[in-house]
């Protein structure tokens, strides 16, 4: 079962050199999502999501803010002219965590061959040896 949040939040541009868009995590989501992903999070404190807005779906990571103390979602470009968001727009999210390393963290020594999955074996963990990744399909 995936983790999964549905929210509305108004999409903004970053206030630097570069062309940055993105929308604000809720601060109760953010901090349920820093909550599960405490330890196992990427660079900068990153967090790998699956995201949906409109008909377009998209891979990316959410990065913390400190200064809203929220996560922010990047929104790239292609996203923001196939579903016509300017500065502004309320935008609906669903977005998804993908990495299983949260889900069975009680499970010592089970980190998978590849970047976020699990690997169990019968002489380490007492039970049948099991693969685990999250396989999403590809939609639209």
């Amino acid at each position: 079962m995936a983790i999964a949040y549905d929210f509305t939040a108004e999409l903004w541009e970053w206030e630097g050199k570069a062309a940055w868009h993105f929308v604000t995590v809720p601060v109760d989501v953010s901090d349920e999502i820093a909550a599960r992903m405490e330890g196992f999070t990427r660079g900068f404190g990153s967090v790998r999501v699956r995201v949906t807005v409109g008909g377009s779906h998209w891979a990316t990571s959410v990065f913390p803010d400190s200064s809203r103390e929220a996560y922010i979602l990047p929104m790239k470009k292609a996203v923001r002219e196939a579903e016509n968001l300017r500065v502004g727009t309320a935008t609906r999210v669903h977005l998804e965590l993908v990495d299983l390393r949260p889900v069975l963290a009680q499970v010592p020594d089970c980190e998978g061959p590849l970047e976020g999955t699990l690997q169990l074996w019968p002489h380490r963990h007492g039970t049948d040896a099991m693969f685990m990744a999250l396989l999403r399909r590809r939609l639209g």
